[in-house]
């Protein structure tokens, strides 16, 4: 049988993105090292140069040694790293991804992983990067016609206008996001974007529409099964019930000091 090289790494690669799934961080890690150490191995500096003619395919390269391989990985390590909250180790990943995308000119990757980029400068409140990255993708995801990408960076503009107080371009850039999930029917996106809209017009005050987004969020999570999209609705129900709560008090106060000014 087949010890280390390309076959290794890519079922490393895949394994590791299965152990992400399942919640089990330290094993999908060990799993995305073991692929990038094997992928490494294999890139053409590492080995003795032979001439090939025609066009390779998908399998091929990864045989023959693709750094975009490597690229992939490190993207996989930045995601991993941010799932745990560890940013700064997730940013170096991704910028290692993203120089060696760029170099081998794959526009659409370059345009995915400078949408990660910018994502994780906003949750470092780095909002210049953040506006910068996102921008960048925001060209690329509108060149090559990449719809599901365009509503997450819509979604990521929508996060970073509420983060600088410009509420009613959150709103804009949020609702956007929505139709283009829509659009493409992704279903996670759906809940995500809507418990998202929800946040901001809590902010805004419009906590009516707010519970309008969130109770269609958890619907649809209960309806995929997805327990991330039902257990971030449901926090966003509960920070909604404490503004209820909240708004009611002080609506309360108002009548009782008007109460008492009219005796």
């Amino acid at each position: 049988g087949v010890v280390g090289g390309p076959a290794w790494a890519r079922l490393y690669f895949q394994q590791s993105y299965i152990l992400w799934q399942e919640g089990k961080y330290d094993e999908a890690l060990h799993a995305a090292n073991k692929a990038l150490q094997g992928f490494a191995e294999m890139l053409p500096e590492q080995r003795p140069h032979h001439v090939t003619v025609a066009p390779l395919t998908r399998t091929r390269r990864t045989l023959e040694g693709d750094p975009v391989d490597v690229a992939r990985t490190h993207r996989l390590l930045g995601a991993l790293a941010n799932s745990v909250g560890q940013l700064t180790e997730s940013l170096t990943h991704m910028n290692t991804a993203l120089a060696i995308l760029e170099e081998h000119n794959h526009k659409r990757e370059v345009a995915h992983v400078s949408c990660n980029v910018g994502y994780i400068h906003l949750q470092k409140a780095e909002h210049e990067e953040a506006r910068s990255f996102l921008r960048r993708s925001l060209t690329l995801a509108e060149q090559i016609g990449d719809l599901p990408l365009t509503a997450v960076i819509y979604s990521n503009l929508g996060i970073l206008a509420a983060h600088t107080g410009d509420l009613l371009e959150a709103e804009n850039w949020l609702r956007h996001s929505l139709t283009l999930a829509e659009q493409s029917n992704d279903q996670v996106y759906l809940s995500t974007f809507n418990v998202e809209l929800a946040t901001v017009y809590q902010d805004q005050g419009r906590l009516s529409e707010a519970c309008t987004c969130i109770c269609r969020a958890l619907s649809i999570g209960r309806a995929i099964h997805n327990s991330p999209c039902i257990g971030i609705a449901s926090i966003a129900l509960g920070n909604l019930r404490i503004a209820q709560a909240l708004a009611s008090q002080e609506e309360q106060a108002a009548q009782e000091q008007e109460t008492g000014s009219a005796s």
